[in-house]
């Protein structure tokens, strides 16, 4: 992380902290909850559901990024007096997790929220609740074949960018500087098409284009970057990819399938009403269909009052 976004960090966390404090007289009912931006969306109502508290009752805060969520989290915690408050804390593991034992903060056992989107599972129910399309028809193994396969052609299109990225954060941890800012990074521009069934590269994504897009990246050994590239290869990789790239594929095979049903191809039959449009509000639009991992439902059990 760089100066500017420490700073940003402490400005967003003591933005949220007075916000906090101005709910005094809620604390004795409420549940706080602190998110990495629209995380929100996945979790809030996986936060009613399993702690039974009514969303009237859960009070949400937007602290920006991952850092943010850390610095009002120590910001909170230093004062005793807000001990016996009930709050939550949210954060993405990115390459790395965090190592903070904490049994208020919860931290996904994947890359980021964007990974619950875009597994196998998730995948199922896009086709079962948007699509229509159910489990024990034709259509469904030919489009579960076609993705696994194509997903699989995705990843190893990307491996060397997730290795060469995990390389370039652990380097940035032990600096403590950012070097590769991925905010204006487009995956897209790599991709001439992606679809159910297909998957075409524009261009190889090396370390030469690389070093190109990102000047101040840290010059990482070959050694190290291989046995990266040789654990990526290995791993869970819908799982421990970066899951912004991993919901970009992920929406373009649904706008694929939604326009191959519309123009009569693929399917068997024309599948009626199909609504499902993965561009808008993605993280909203998606959320029933996305993972709910059982450590988030330990997490979130903890939080339900005896009756």
């Amino acid at each position: 992380m760089n100066v500017q976004e420490m700073r940003e960090a402490r400005t967003k966390a003591v933005v949220v902290f007075t916000k906090f404090i101005q709910s005094k007289d809620r604390f004795d009912q409420d549940l706080f909850c602190f998110f990495e931006g629209e995380d929100i969306k996945y979790y809030e109502p996986r936060i009613e559901e399993y702690t039974e508290i009514s969303y009237a009752n859960i009070v949400s805060f937007d602290c920006g990024g991952k850092s943010g969520v850390l610095k009002i989290r120590s910001m909170i915690k230093e004062k005793g007096i807000y001990e016996n408050v009930r709050k939550a804390f949210f954060i993405d593991r990115d390459f790395f997790p965090t190592d903070i034992e904490d049994e208020e903060l919860y931290e996904t056992p994947c890359y980021s929220v964007e990974n619950f989107y875009t597994s196998k599972s998730a995948f199922a129910r896009v086709l079962k609740t948007g699509f229509g399309i159910n489990l024990n028809e034709d259509d469904f193994e030919r489009c579960m074949n076609d993705f696994l396969r194509t997903q699989n052609c995705f990843h190893q299109s990307v491996t060397e960018l997730n290795a060469w990225l995990k390389c370039q954060r652990r380097g940035e941890m032990e600096c403590k500087k950012r070097n590769v800012e991925l905010s204006n990074f487009k995956i897209s521009e790599f991709f001439e098409k992606i679809a159910i069934d297909e998957v075409k590269l524009r261009k190889i994504i090396d370390t030469k284009i690389l070093y190109e897009k990102f000047p101040k990246a840290l010059e990482i050994n070959d050694k190290e970057l291989a046995n990266e590239v040789y654990h990526m290869r290995g791993c869970n990789q819908s799982n421990d990819f970066r899951g912004k790239f991993e919901l970009w594929f992920f929406k373009k095979v649904i706008d694929d399938l939604r326009s191959k049903n519309k123009n009569n191809m693929y399917f068997k039959e024309h599948r009626e009403c199909v609504k499902i449009d993965p561009n808008v509000d993605t993280l909203l639009q998606l959320s029933l269909c996305a993972d709910t991992p059982r450590c988030l439902k330990e997490f979130l059990s903890q939080y339900k009052r005896a009756s």
